[in-house]
């Protein structure tokens, strides 16, 4: 109970989670102080996002509910998978335009699914799906061994939302991607 109010219900009922109404969607002209330009990023691409299917790949319930909801707000479609196994499992049925990977989980790790993930990829001749690696881990991936395995990006975790909207913004919004592409094969990756 709340102790301001003895009378009131409680504040969430045991055993059940408490689920909120959606907050509305804010345009940059909402925060926008008189007489200076809002910032033309963010309405624009929350429209563009909300088009994109993404898997985000996690073996903790907590983060994959926490990765799922942030892209939920910006309307984004998230499919989600438990481990390495499913997520190459879905990989075949599923055309994707983002893959969120957690670096460690059990049956098969980030890195050891993104390799399968670029074989068949590769062996079907299908387009290439920007692979993300998320880590919460104290564990070092070197540049080299993301390079390998077909990683194109390393997200630390606990992710800001702010980080998560840029990267999806760099690997699945075509103007951006296209020049993040031309930038990867002028540094040779």
């Amino acid at each position: 109970m709340n102790r301001l109010n003895r009378s009131a219900v409680p504040l969430s009922l045991p055993g059940r989670v408490r689920r909120f109404p959606p907050r509305p969607r804010r345009l940059a002209s909402d925060f926008q102080a008189p007489g200076t330009q809002p910032d033309p990023r963010p309405a624009s691409t929350v429209a563009q996002l909300g088009y994109l299917s993404v898997l985000v790949v996690e073996d903790d319930p907590v983060n994959l509910l926490c990765a799922s909801e942030m892209l939920a707000f910006w309307g984004i479609r998230a499919l989600e998978a438990r481990d390495g196994k499913e997520a190459v499992a879905l990989v075949r049925e599923l055309r994707l335009d983002l893959i969120l990977m957690d670096l460690e989980m059990p049956q098969l790790d980030g890195l050891g699914a993104s390799r399968q993930i670029r074989r068949l990829e590769r062996e079907h001749a299908r387009p290439r799906v920007p692979i993300v690696l998320c880590t919460a881990s104290g564990r070092f991936v070197l540049p080299a061994e993301l390079g390998q395995s077909g990683v194109d990006a390393l997200l630390d975790k606990p992710c800001p939302a702010q980080d998560l909207h840029d990267c999806l913004v760099r690997w699945c919004l075509p103007s951006v991607r296209g020049s993040a592409g031309a930038a990867t094969s002028e540094s040779g990756h």
